[in-house]
């Protein structure tokens, strides 16, 4: 598992919509959703229902974001701190 696919995931279920979700993450809408799919395939779990919109997350995905959430956002605070120098 990677960190971008992670990332991705967090922006996803924040944003709601794998498209929005793609552009701040400079991705296309295809990257994005290849992301999301390594991630399950990995944690062989499903983690978003998708087709509807907002996205809606499963039990699995739920559980995922509450662990990774912390994580994600203090790496980006970091990546901010840093450029900040």
């Amino acid at each position: 598992m990677e960190f971008r696919e992670l990332r991705t995931f967090c922006i996803v279920t924040k944003l709601g919509n794998i498209s929005v979700a793609a552009r701040p993450l400079n991705l296309g809408q295809p990257a994005a959703t290849k992301h999301l799919k390594k991630l399950e395939e990995e944690l062989n779990a499903k983690l978003l229902f998708r087709g509807r919109r907002p996205i809606k997350l499963t039990a699995a995905g739920s559980a995922l974001l509450e662990m990774v959430s912390p994580l994600v956002e203090g790496i980006d605070a970091l990546e901010s701190f840093t450029y900040d120098l």
